[in-house]
């Protein structure tokens, strides 16, 4: 009987482990079309920190408040931005770099180091956003995320909290950004333009979900209505 016990607790112990090590690779993608000129698309999503600051896939855990230029020029590789505010009830930040940059088609970044020590954990971390024309006045924009996680606690924390990993790994809730976009579109009756209707888009507020107060990174931003693929 006793034996019996031991084998299928050992069992039970290798499935899990096998679920959990099947796990340690992660590469997605999501799509949205934005219905805008291609020669446009870029400049809506250009500034990400603006866009994962007011879109984030953590609410409501993940609060960001605050966006600061660390390094580099803020429009190129090598640039370094933290972001700041609370994860729960307990401070948090994060430090993202922009690791390639082709406007404008083509934009990667990375996670440097969170207060959760998340990229102590990581591999071959990369967050990229793509834009492909799909039509005079229709852009396709998707967002890739792959990294390999090689630590037991964030293996655990994927499996458990998925939704939890995901902010950690700066992810991007298209539709948040769909229904900011849209919801000014609509009020306006036309596409929206102009740096105070692209701020209006971009800000937290737009999302209903999040504190007014923001500093913004200082980049130019245009946008329009976007639209779910099929």
């Amino acid at each position: 009987m006793i034996l019996w016990i031991t084998a299928i607790v050992l069992l039970c112990v290798l499935l899990l482990l096998g679920r959990l090590f099947a796990g340690r690779e992660m590469d997605e993608a999501r799509s949205v079309l934005l219905h805008l000129p291609f020669e446009r698309a870029w400049d809506a999503v250009r500034d990400f920190p603006a866009l994962h600051a007011a879109h984030t896939r953590g609410r409501p855990r993940l609060l960001i408040k605050e966006t600061l230029l660390r390094e580099g020029s803020g429009q190129g590789p090598r640039s370094v931005w933290r972001q700041s505010g609370r994860w729960g009830e307990v401070d948090y930040w994060a430090d993202l770099e922009v690791t390639e940059w082709d406007p404008p088609h083509r934009m990667t970044v990375r996670l440097v180091r969170d207060s959760l020590a998340t990229h102590r954990g990581l591999m071959r971390h990369r967050g990229e956003l793509t834009l492909v024309p799909e039509g005079p006045a229709v852009t396709k924009l998707t967002w890739r995320l792959s990294v390999r996680i090689g630590t037991l606690r964030l293996l655990l924390v994927r499996m458990l909290w998925p939704e939890r990993m995901r902010a950690r790994l700066l992810d991007l809730g298209l539709r948040s950004v769909k229904r900011a976009i849209d919801g000014v579109a609509r009020d306006e009756g036309r596409v929206a333009e102009g740096p105070t209707a692209i701020e209006a888009l971009l800000s937290p507020a737009a999302d209903g979900r999040a504190p007014d107060r923001q500093r913004r990174p200082p980049a130019g931003r245009s946008t329009g209505r976007v639209q779910d693929q099929a």
